[in-house]
């Protein structure tokens, strides 16, 4: 019932977005006085104005939809043009993958994110100026194409309303979109493409830890056991600046490889000093450790207390909201059920749902993982 009734809501406030940026629009462009507007208004029939309504939301979904394609589109078109390889490309939750020379439709979903489009860095490396190119390309394809819409909706009379409301929204999106990726801020705590592209000018350093990170990603889709990585792909160095999201990416990283080679106590530490750190590292990131931590808590030292201390309102929502994308929420779920409510019933249940679902997740990799350990738990019920 909540989620019916947030879908009502966010209908309703597109259709007074839409129907005010027309309102508006139609005083701007046009001869219309305010005046004239409200007298039509007042004289036009109710099932007309309903349908106007409807049409603008729907106009400004599929702008809005297509705007992400495009935005992820020109990641694509400019790491291709600097030697970069096809990974994966998502759209909200839809993401099309490369996996063993074939393309495969999967679902994934990283919060404050509406799309994503992950590439294989070239061996050789890259500079500065191809990394920059790579993250700048969504915000050069959203201002084109906002450009071009606007040109196309300026130049045309008497279009027909769902075309002329589709290049009028797209433009408008287009440019929030670019606004919104290219001035460096963070969004639900995730920095977008502007953040990012200061903090590789800032700092050499970052563009071996995005090649590395593209690189871990492109191997765990793929299937490769994080422990199984070269090792050189991983760093564990001191953090200086806990708001930089690729020194504490590399630090995860490496207590994500101690946890998979079964170094609990050194995965531990890193993931606790991190932990301490919460309120500097963005909320994603922080929410990961945090569900780590509570992972290793249960699982290797068995400690309910601290367990309970960790597992909080806003992280369990957490993991339920990503249980269906990420296996290895599910197996937090599984150490649950098994250490803090004592169910094995309910532990078996959700490691027999995530074997038989294995091949949908988008990282397969961290599934093989995933699956060992809840085979484990579920073996001593």
């Amino acid at each position: 019932m909540k989620s019916f009734l947030k879908t009502l809501l966010v209908f309703f406030l597109f259709g007074i977005f839409g129907f005010a940026i027309a309102i508006t629009c139609i005083l701007l462009f046009t001869d219309t006085t305010y005046p004239q507007m409200m007298e039509n208004l007042g004289k036009a029939n109710v099932f007309k104005i309903l349908l106007s309504c409807a049409i603008s939301i729907a106009t400004l979904f599929i702008a809005g939809f297509l705007q992400i394609i495009f935005h992820e589109g020109g990641h694509l078109i400019m790491g291709l043009l600097n030697k970069f390889k096809f990974v994966s490309f998502r759209v909200g939750k839809l993401t099309l993958i490369k996996y063993k020379g074939k393309y495969k439709l999967k679902k994934f979903h990283i919060q404050g994110t509406a799309g994503q489009c992950l590439l294989l860095p070239p061996e050789s490396g890259i500079s500065q100026s191809a990394a920059i190119w790579y993250l700048a390309g969504g915000v050069l394809l959203n201002l084109l194409t906002a450009a071009i819409c606007f040109a196309c909706w300026f130049a045309f009379d008497n279009l027909p309303m769902f075309l002329n409301m589709f290049l009028l929204y797209s433009s408008i999106v287009g440019l929030l979109l670019a606004l919104m990726n290219g001035i460096p801020m963070k969004v639900s705590g995730v920095a977008n493409d502007g953040y990012n592209m200061i903090l590789i000018k800032k700092d050499n350093q970052v563009i071996n830890s995005l090649m590395a990170q593209l690189n871990i990603n492109a191997a765990l889709q793929e299937g490769i056991r994080i422990k199984d990585m070269p090792q050189s792909w991983f760093f564990n160095p001191e953090v200086s600046d806990y708001k930089n999201i690729f020194q504490v990416t590399e630090k995860q990283l490496y207590a994500a490889r101690l946890l998979d080679e079964g170094n609990y106590e050194e995965s531990y530490i890193i993931y606790n000093e991190l932990d301490q750190h919460k309120d500097k590292i963005i909320s994603l990131l922080a929410k990961e450790i945090a569900c780590e931590l509570l992972f290793i808590e249960l699982y290797h030292y068995q400690n309910i207390a601290r367990a309970n201390e960790l597992y909080t309102d806003d992280l369990k929502k957490y993991i339920i909201d990503n249980s269906k994308t990420m296996s290895g929420k599910q197996r937090l779920l599984c150490t649950l059920a098994y250490y803090k409510d004592n169910d094995c019933n309910k532990a078996k249940a959700i490691y027999e749902a995530t074997l038989n679902n294995k091949e949908n997740y988008l990282l397969q990799g961290e599934v093989e993982l995933d699956l060992e350990v809840m085979e484990k738990m579920v073996s001593e019920c």
